[in-house]
């Protein structure tokens, strides 16, 4: 039985057209393989059109911010951060060449890539579903210094899935306020993980 392929949604925005087109060309200009360019431009425009979600319908005005938002939709929190790697690989290279053919102007959007994914899990298992959900959407408001730093740490937990020991370890020197991340090793498996300093988290 033959399946008719899919056809990949693709932005509205012309500028972003373009730059689909433009990002074709050199993968086939580089020998890319079929499949790569076809994942690699599925990739390229998943990104365009959540730019366009976002109210961003100008490459210029796109921030790393908006790049580390990417990452954060609830698509990626199910997959397995080998799946969410391969996204990550695209994406920076489709940045990196929006930056090297001036597309980008004074921004380098490539380094808000993040680097390393850590599986997300409910870490958080002595709250109730409607407490986690509460605390996630923020309708749930610290109202003192300790009772908003214990909120972001649930937030650590519960957001971005990160081990009650690690959190207890991290310090301020641990944040990238500028490129939105946050990076610490893990101290189970010793292995360094950068992840999205979440606006929910951040502003706590």
């Amino acid at each position: 039985r033959i399946y008719p392929q899919k056809t990949a949604a693709r932005p509205e925005t012309k500028e972003y057209l373009q730059l689909l087109r433009s990002h074709e060309q050199r993968l086939n200009a580089d020998g890319m393989a079929k499949a790569t360019i076809s994942f690699s431009l599925r990739v390229d425009s998943d990104f365009l059109i959540y730019l366009e979600e976002s109210g961003r319908y100008e490459i210029n005005e796109v921030e790393p911010r908006d790049v580390i938002g990417y990452f954060t939709r609830d698509k990626f929190a199910e997959r397995k951060p080998d799946g969410v790697k391969a996204y990550a690989y695209k994406l920076k290279s489709f940045l990196k060449f929006l930056e090297e053919t001036g597309a980008v102007s004074e921004k380098k959007l490539s380094l808000a890539v993040p680097k390393v994914f850590a599986k997300q899990e409910s870490i958080v298992t002595v709250l109730s579903d409607e407490a986690a959900k509460a605390l996630k959407s923020g309708s749930v408001k610290p109202d003192a210094e300790t009772a908003a730093r214990d909120h972001a740490m649930m937030l650590l937990a519960l957001r971005l899935g990160i081990r009650r020991s690690d959190i207890f370890k991290m310090t301020l020197a641990d944040i990238d306020w500028r490129n939105d991340s946050i990076s610490f090793i893990q101290q189970k498996t010793g292995i360094p993980v950068t992840l999205p300093l979440l606006p929910d988290v951040g502003d706590r």
